[in-house]
């Protein structure tokens, strides 16, 4: 019980209450027999019935007892790493503005998908779980981390970089219900901030060390467990890539040069997962010789990865509102 309670005691502020959040809805969800589907992400609900609560209700709602308990553990996790080079605050913001953000890129490539494509199926798909906040924080917590490679499962070692996208491609592909669009969502939200694109909404280490003394946050910046902004580690600061300003052109070039150098972070976890990274890292793979087999098929050696959740869809095609939705306008 001592050994519990000193873990409890010297986990961060912000993961212990998220955790604590999170399974206290569990237990209400459960225990007063809530339908969560009136607590999932559902894009044509948020646009056409302005359901915005679903924004935040979707990320601490879990569909079963493993969604939940994966999602806590990865939350622990990441989430104990980051708070401590971001502070308690810091992590706070990033994750209130990563279900935002992570929300607002999947509505809109549904709506595009909708609109220009006629596919209508992400307007209607429903997701739920914290994973699409955690893949978020997990692009954050690789591009401060000092180490350049993570193991992936224990069966191959990938670039630091490279380790939120190749947990999408593995995961997608031995769990393809899992909702992809939450996951990539999440990560492109994390590669914006790491690219320097979000430090215009994101308090620097300066201001959340002044929000410290704010009467509102100085009885918890008392408490053991509250974490100030390490100097390694700031949110929208040096630490991240810096947006620079020049015009419609050069914010166009900047988006064209991020979205192929995410396109080819893709590609080569596809091919890093397939085919392995060689006795060292990455020495063997060449785009211009894919259709060699690789010189060895070992994967590096490293410790087991950090359990990263994901975001469970919860599907609605044997749900009866959702036969009752008019369809879309």
């Amino acid at each position: 019980m001592s050994r519990t309670v000193e873990l409890i005691r010297n986990t961060p502020l912000a993961t212990l209450g998220t955790i604590i959040l999170c399974t206290l809805i569990f237990i209400l969800q459960n225990a007063r027999n809530w339908k969560l589907q009136v607590f999932t992400f559902c894009p044509r609900l948020i646009v056409y019935s302005h359901e915005y609560y679903r924004v935040f209700s979707s990320t601490l709602f879990h569909a079963n007892m493993m969604h939940i308990g994966m999602n806590m553990l990865s939350t622990f996790a990441i989430g104990g790493l980051l708070e401590k080079q971001l502070g308690t605050l810091g992590l706070v913001v990033t994750m209130l503005w990563s279900a935002i953000i992570s929300a607002a890129l999947y509505i809109c490539i549904a709506m595009l998908a909708h609109l220009v494509f006629d596919y209508d199926k992400l307007m209607y798909d429903h997701a739920v779980g914290f994973s699409g906040v955690l893949f978020h924080l997990s692009v954050v917590e690789c591009y401060l981390s000092p180490q350049f490679s993570r193991s992936l499962f224990g069966m191959v070692n990938v670039p630091a970089a490279l380790y939120p996208w190749a947990l999408l491609v593995v995961l997608q592909m031995f769990m393809p219900n899992l909702s992809f669009m939450g996951h990539l969502c999440g990560i492109l939200a994390g590669s914006l901030q790491i690219e320097g694109y979000l430090e215009w909404i994101m308090p620097g280490d300066s201001y959340l060390r002044e929000m410290e003394s704010w009467t509102l946050f100085r009885r918890l910046a008392g408490l053991h467990s509250f974490q100030s902004p390490s100097s390694s580690g700031t949110v929208g600061g040096s630490r991240f890539g810096r947006s620079e300003s020049g015009g419609i052109l050069h914010v166009a070039k900047k988006g064209i040069i991020l979205s192929f150098k995410y396109l080819y972070y893709f590609v080569e976890t596809l091919y890093i997962v397939i085919f392995g990274s060689g006795h060292q890292l990455n020495s063997n793979i060449r785009f211009d010789n894919l259709w060699f087999r690789p010189r060895s098929r070992r994967g590096g050696p490293g410790a087991v990865s950090r359990p990263v959740d994901v975001l469970q869809e919860a599907g609605d095609e044997n749900d009866e509102d959702n036969q009752e939705l008019s369809p879309l306008v």
